[in-house]
């Protein structure tokens, strides 16, 4: 999962609010619900 999110961060750039996890392919709506409340875009 980590590198799914690492590798579209390099691809697309720095995410810009939590919303942009949903746009990750492979990243479903359930396995983010399970960490997006311990995750903070800066």
């Amino acid at each position: 999962m980590a590198e799914k999110i690492i590798n579209f961060r390099n691809s697309n750039g720095g995410f810009h609010s939590l919303d942009d996890l949903y746009e990750i392919p492979g990243l479903t709506e359930n396995t983010i619900k399970k960490f997006i409340d311990r995750v903070e875009v800066k």
